[in-house]
């Protein structure tokens, strides 16, 4: 972050802190001239009636002052009238300010987020964020997608450890059959359940190589995926790696740190990039093995 930027924060900062006890004055002042009038107090208990006793003091004492009742209710109306008008004035000036610091802070904000986007390589999607790569590869949240050759299609992988629905691992999706009685190594049965069309079961056999079933078991690049579908040149994964956009907007009024908006956007673009860089490593690897 720049010090520029710094700068300009702790200053709104500080307005806002400035901006917000004036506001609260004006509303409080405004309230108790408000009060003045408000006979509601008979009906709020002890305390009601204290407040309540409180204002006709004041209203006694005034029409002491002038010596003339009327004259005292008057002055009374009048000065919780002004009071009002006080407040409502403090309240409104300073409400101002606060709108045009919060255009001033989000302004600020907007452009600070497409700097991380675009320094981070993120392209904002209108729900969520993705990032691209060569081969056509698209990293989002605990999805990728990029282009494969394998002449064995359709052709479903899923990790056993990491899966969250039974179907995936009983081998009934989409009318394709399990591979895993055809498979001998217990690890790699432990580790992976593979699934193809029942016409495909000879040809994953010899997909399914010796070498090939080493190379899965051995790899890393399945450690947080759930799941890998090829087809037509395509591959696609669900993963385990969510980062969950933060808030991208600033409520002056109830906004604690204006800071910490900034600091968890620019975070935030960080952690989607680093958790791309990663998918891209396994999907390099997932392909190297596939293509082998």
């Amino acid at each position: 972050m720049e010090e520029e930027l710094k700068n300009f924060i702790a200053k709104s900062e500080k307005n806002q802190r400035n901006f917000l006890t004036m506001y609260a004055l004006g509303k409080s002042i405004c309230d108790f001239g408000v009060n003045g009038f408000n006979v509601g107090y008979l009906f709020m208990g002890f305390l009601g009636k204290i407040k309540l006793l409180f204002r006709l003091v004041i209203m006694g004492g005034l029409m002491l002052a002038v010596e003339d009742c009327a004259k005292g209710c008057y002055l009374y109306c009048g000065i919780h009238l002004a009071i009002i008008a006080f407040g409502g004035i403090l309240r409104q000036v300073y409400a101002t300010k606060l709108n045009n610091l919060e255009k001033e802070c989000q302004d600020s904000l907007s452009k600070f987020q497409q700097e991380q986007y675009k320094k981070n390589g993120i392209v904002r999607g209108e729900k969520e964020d993705e990032v691209r790569y060569e081969c056509n590869l698209v990293v989002k949240n605990g999805f990728f997608e990029g282009d494969i050759q394998s002449e064995l299609t359709p052709l479903y992988i899923y990790c056993i450890k990491n899966l969250k629905r039974s179907d995936w691992f009983d081998g009934t999706l989409n009318g394709c059959i399990t591979m895993r009685k055809n498979v001998a190594s217990v690890e790699f049965n432990n580790k992976f359940n593979v699934l193809v069309p029942a016409q495909m079961e000879r040809d994953c056999m010899k997909f399914l190589s010796p070498s090939r079933q080493l190379e899965m078991i051995r790899t890393s690049a399945f450690d947080r995926i759930e799941q890998v579908h090829i087809s037509v040149g395509k591959i696609q994964g669900n993963t385990q790696d969510i980062v969950l956009r933060p808030k991208e907007q600033i409520d002056i009024h109830n906004c604690s740190s204006i800071r910490k908006v900034y600091e968890e956007i620019q975070e935030y673009c960080q952690d989607i990039r680093q958790m791309a860089d990663n998918i891209q490593m396994e999907y390099l690897q997932i392909v190297k093995i596939v293509e082998a």
